[in-house]
């Protein structure tokens, strides 16, 4: 199973406007904090929708879900889980871009412009965590919407 969601909950540790996700890839879950000074909640989850639809059409081959995002024009990185499919399986990473490596700025509105290509290890040489879900998953949760 795949799912990105916003939880109803606030974390009182953060002083900024705050929402908890989750992803769940398989067996796999993990819980994220969101910022909400940037984004809404719903601009959130239409770049997760729409992301995957995209996705899942045939559409993009490597993209990002968003899950933490301050103003691209001011801020130090991006938190997203990028994406890339090999043939009817899609990888997931979970990484920061930082904004100031990047080749050319960040367009929030061709995100995927700035995935860099698949990599299964850093610069140090070490193993990216990542997850492997069948693309039908991906299909199955447009299908929700």
């Amino acid at each position: 199973m795949f799912d990105i969601q916003i939880l109803n909950e606030n974390n009182d540790r953060i002083s900024l406007p705050n929402r908890t996700g989750r992803t769940v890839l398989g067996e796999f879950r993990e819980e994220f904090e969101i910022v909400l000074c940037f984004w809404s909640q719903s601009d959130y989850e239409l770049h997760w929708l729409e992301t995957i639809k995209q996705v899942a059409a045939g559409l993009l081959t490597k993209a990002a879900l968003i899950t933490s995002l301050h103003d691209p024009a001011n801020a130090n990185f991006i938190t997203w889980w990028p994406l890339y499919v090999f043939n009817d399986r899609v990888l997931f990473q979970n990484q920061l871009l930082f904004l100031d490596q990047l080749e050319k700025p960040f367009e929030l509105s061709r995100p995927f412009e700035s995935v860099s290509d698949y990599r299964r290890f850093d610069q140090d040489k070490k193993l990216l965590s990542e997850w492997v879900v069948p693309m039908r998953w991906l299909e199955d949760y447009v299908r929700m919407f």
